[in-house]
């Protein structure tokens, strides 16, 4: 089974610690497939950059609703102005993504693709505001980047783009769980109570219900509805949906998988508790743990088999993710007391080793690559490159002048350009 625990301590976990410690030996040099940008180059896609979006922007404040865009609810869908409006958007944001200069992302992604894509954003984006009307604007991005890797990894594996219930019950999990044990108000009696309910409604997805203190009701039942949802066969349209009174192999790996994640989310708590003593191998285990499993399991979702090669991949591209999110929350972290790999180091050439280390594993990594899919590879790799140079840029404090003029130069746009109009990247990058 996949999500086997001795299988994957044993086997893939060292697998990619020792990936990790290979890494090391390209210390402090970055690698050579690190793209060039001339300044010249930069302004061009600066220019780029802001008239597309002035377009875009202009045809989104247009969408019918009142109020601030991002409070508004979508119109239904039949609703006549609603379909005018699409039709006049989507061409034209379709357009503007394909010219995107970039990334690489029209050889990935066809016209058909990027309809299908959107098709699915738009459904996931409904579902969400209804299933939590209340849900933020950060929390949705949170659960809208795990579903965009999810399809990432479906359209890698030459599959159409979907949104079934298990991922939508996986993606919505995060915001739910980590914003509620992240949060000061809840004691350590609360989150303790809050776990031990998510593993029960993991071992029994059809009979879980809340019955603690009014406090924890309405989580606890948004959880438990979630968690219905993705321990839920990951079917496709032509499947036939999940019965409670029916259990299938690939039911079992999902629900062995989810325990396991509640495990890794539990484990990084400890990075938080000043009473323990963490050592930099445990500071890593943590994050390979939470980070691999965490995308292995939106791989795994895909319905797409699974070689061995495939799983120490997909966990490994994890691990990268984890450390990029980490990369980016230097500051934070420091001040919070969360110790990363990133946070617990003190001096600027400690910073520099282990960015130019993180580098060297990605560029290793993608280059590993399992699934022959060239374009979409290469797409991949280059926004690998280009998040963790965004994330550096965002921590720029911590490194030095040298290596951020070299990411700097690496990077699309200059990061004084990335700074004032950060959002405007989800655009081309």
């Amino acid at each position: 089974m996949i999500f086997d625990r001795t299988y994957l301590f044993g086997t893939i976990f060292p697998s990619l610690e020792s990936h990790w410690s290979l890494s090391e030996a390209a210390r402090p040099i970055l690698p050579a497939s690190l793209p060039v940008f001339s300044r010249k180059e930069q302004e061009k896609n600066e220019r780029w950059l802001l008239q597309a979006s002035s377009r875009i922007r202009s045809r989104f404040l247009s969408l019918p609703g009142n109020g601030p865009l991002y409070e508004r609810s979508l119109p239904a869908e039949d609703d006549p102005a609603f379909l005018r409006w699409k039709k006049a958007t989507l061409p034209l944001l379709y357009r503007l993504i394909l010219e995107a200069p970039l990334s690489g992302i029209r050889d990935a992604f066809s016209g058909e693709t990027l309809t299908q894509l959107s098709d699915c954003l738009e459904h996931f984006y409904r579902r969400a505001k209804n299933f939590s009307p209340s849900i933020t604007q950060d929390e949705l991005g949170q659960a809208l980047r795990n579903y965009l890797v999810y399809l990432v990894f479906r359209i890698q594996n030459n599959l159409t783009p979907d949104l079934s219930d298990a991922i939508f019950g996986y993606s919505m999990l995060y915001p739910f769980t980590d914003n509620f044990l992240d949060a000061p108000e809840h004691t350590c009696a609360d989150k303790r109570r809050y776990n031990r309910f998510i593993r029960d409604c993991i071992l029994d997805a059809c009979n879980c219900s809340p019955d603690g203190p009014d406090a924890l009701k309405e989580p606890e039942e948004k959880t438990g509805m979630l968690i219905r949802f993705a321990a839920s066969l990951p079917v496709s349209s032509h499947q036939e949906p999940f019965s409670c009174s029916e259990e299938a192999p690939t039911q079992a790996s999902l629900r062995a998988g989810l325990l396991l994640m509640l495990e890794a989310q539990e484990e990084s708590q400890r990075q938080s508790d000043s009473r323990l003593q963490l050592s930099e191998s445990e500071i890593f285990s943590i994050s390979l743990f939470k980070g691999g499993l965490s995308v292995l399991l939106d791989r795994f979702l895909t319905g797409a088999p699974l070689t061995q090669d495939d799983i120490i991949f997909y966990t490994g591209f994890g691990l990268l993710l984890q450390l990029a999110d980490d990369l980016q929350d230097i500051a934070s972290d420091k001040t919070e007391g969360s110790r990363t790999l990133f946070s617990v180091r003190s001096s600027i050439q400690e910073m520099d080793a282990l960015l130019c280390r993180l580098y060297a594993y990605t560029d290793g990594l993608l280059a590993s690559c399992p699934v022959s899919n060239p374009e979409m590879n290469t797409f991949l790799h280059t926004c690998c490159f280009h998040l963790l140079s965004a994330s550096a840029a965002g921590s720029g404090e911590f490194f030095s002048p040298k290596l951020l003029q070299r990411l700097e130069e690496s990077f699309p746009v200059s990061f004084a350009f990335l700074k004032e109009h950060r959002q405007l990247l989800v655009i081309g990058l």
